[in-house]
């Protein structure tokens, strides 16, 4: 259209296009920017050929030809009758209660009520459909984007594992153990956690069979005591057999005098890890990466004391944060 366009090539103008914007800008063209042949930056109310454009979209608004509702972002929109075939389509998934915002909507709630930014988009899709929905991971991506929903970023890396020491180191023997029973073979680790105002360091104690935490320690400082205390929570608390193998990394901690002690005292046989091979301790590293990402990073906790407080969050992995590190 150009400045001198009258009710019918204005007409013909939205039969042409079929969904036309009225004044505001978006993914189709826009009848006002048309009717004066320029592009208006600002309110049209104050561009010099205002009193035209308002006497074309009241042409256009009562003509019987033209449908003015909100399609494009909730924007007035003029639609032709051309179009309308479709749009009765549309309506019919609005009547049947299969509106694309409904679907949103109970796809928000699914998201939120399911992984409180614990899980990525892929886990996310792959538990909603195990669920019954229908949920493609793009979709889901772009709600949980639109959301702020989107899974907590790992942080920095800190070592936590100081092999560089003159003390005695242990044969593998974990890596070939056929496990039929609980406390055959305990798993050893000991990680950081990151807090709003410091660090601290979590020792854990797994029992490779249930993969169940049966010891656990925090402390604020990386020393020989953080690992003996939760080995001393799980001896206490298990009372294991002689034999049991005991598995760990090569860190300083478990090739201590005192550590070592510890376990001969109670007949158990230390183990230890292949050098930089990390995968002889994947299912404690594993636990520690989904506790941080599930429980700890997706949570608030200040410090130490509020770390320890009794949690109420839901399971991590096969094991959780309120009821075997309590």
């Amino acid at each position: 259209m150009d400045a001198h366009v009258n009710r019918k090539t204005a007409l013909q103008f939205v039969e042409r296009h079929g969904i036309v914007l009225e004044s505001a800008h978006g993914p189709v063209v826009t009848f006002t920017d048309a009717a004066v042949g320029e592009r208006i930056r600002g309110n049209w109310w104050s561009h010099p050929k205002s009193h035209q454009i308002f006497a074309l979209t009241r042409l256009v608004r009562n003509s019987p030809d033209v449908l003015v509702c909100r399609l494009v972002d909730g924007k007035i929109t003029y639609v032709h009758r051309r179009v309308w075939p479709a749009l009765v389509l549309l309506a019919g998934r609005f009547l049947q209660g299969e509106t694309p915002v409904e679907e949103d909507m109970e796809l928000r709630s699914a998201i939120v009520l399911e992984h409180r930014r614990r899980y990525g988009y892929r886990r996310v899709s792959a538990e909603l459909r195990r669920r019954g929905m229908l949920a493609n991971h793009k979709r889901v991506a772009r709600i949980m984007r639109e959301d702020n929903q989107l899974a907590v970023q790992p942080r920095q890396f800190v070592v936590t594992t100081d092999s560089t020491h003159e003390l005695e180191v242990y044969l593998n023997l974990a890596y070939r153990m056929k496990l039929t029973g609980i406390d055959q073979l305990w798993v050893a680790d000991i990680t950081y956690i990151r807090l709003r105002v410091e660090f601290v360091y979590l020792a854990v104690i797994l029992d490779g069979f249930s993969r169940k935490v049966v010891g656990w320690a925090l402390e604020r400082t990386l020393t020989s005591r953080l690992a003996i205390a939760a080995l001393r929570e799980a001896i206490a608390k298990r009372q294991p057999r002689p034999g049991l193998i005991h598995h760990s990394d090569r860190g300083v901690q478990y090739a201590s005098g005192d550590y070592v002690a510890i376990l001969e005292q109670h007949q158990m046989i230390p183990s230890m890890s292949r050098p930089a091979n990390p995968y002889d301790n994947a299912s404690c590293e594993s636990f520690m990466k989904t506790l941080k990402r599930e429980e700890i990073y997706a949570n608030a906790y200040e410090n130490l004391e509020h770390l320890r407080e009794p949690p109420s969050g839901p399971t991590t992995g096969t094991s959780s944060w309120g009821e075997p590190l309590r």
